[in-house]
């Protein structure tokens, strides 16, 4: 959620067990398979034993020196932008998630975004850190959210938005682009990526 990109990463696993090896074995080749496309090494980590299964992951990245792209960067009157969709954790949506390395990469080689963060912890959560760190206040569009198919289908009684703002898990970008480039912005992000990027609100 910086512009960086992976290096290498740590897992510690906590395991039951009388948990299946196989079962352990299908995590680590699936790993293994994802950082071999994302180019991120898994170099160890520790196992241990414990009532359910847990995978806590380190990872570590790079970039550019002066380059990141931080939370504090936005202005008044920057457009409000975020990635794919938003809600459906509850219903396993985040054990399907795809990094979005190489977007990130593309806003800050582009210098289009003035601040970033991932949305890990769901929008509401999120974007008042955001706009905490850069001093400025959001406006949200509630029409504008993309709200996933997974967070439309739940038959729990909660309205979308609401789990697309509350679920969290989401690690979808969240960024702000200065008003003056959003025209261009929207263009070259067509013209690049066939992933949605939503504008919700404003610095």
């Amino acid at each position: 959620a910086m512009g960086g990109e992976p290096l290498w990463a740590l897992i510690d696993v906590v395991a039951p067990p009388r948990m299946a090896m196989a079962r352990l074995e299908r995590i680590y080749r699936a790993v293994g398979r994802l950082g071999a496309r994302l180019g991120l090494a898994v170099i160890g980590g520790d196992m241990a034993a414990g009532p359910t299964l847990e995978l806590h992951v380190f990872a570590v990245g790079r970039v550019p020196a002066g380059t990141a792209i931080l939370r504090a960067g936005a202005r008044p009157g920057d457009v409000l932008y975020v990635t794919g969709s938003l809600g459906g954790s509850l219903a396993g949506r985040h054990l399907r998630f795809e990094p979005r390395l190489r977007e990130g990469a593309w806003l800050r080689q582009g210098r289009w975004a003035t601040a970033m963060m991932d949305v890990s912890d769901g929008l509401a959560a999120d974007l008042p850190r955001l706009a905490a760190a850069s001093h400025v206040g959001m406006e949200l569009s509630l029409e504008a959210i993309p709200v996933s198919a997974a967070a439309r289908a739940a038959k729990d009684g909660i309205p979308p938005v609401l789990h697309a703002l509350e679920d969290g898990e989401d690690f979808e970008l969240l960024f702000t682009v200065p008003y003056v480039r959003r025209a261009a912005f929207e263009k070259a992000w067509r013209k690049t990526f066939p992933l949605a990027c939503t504008a919700i609100g404003h610095a």
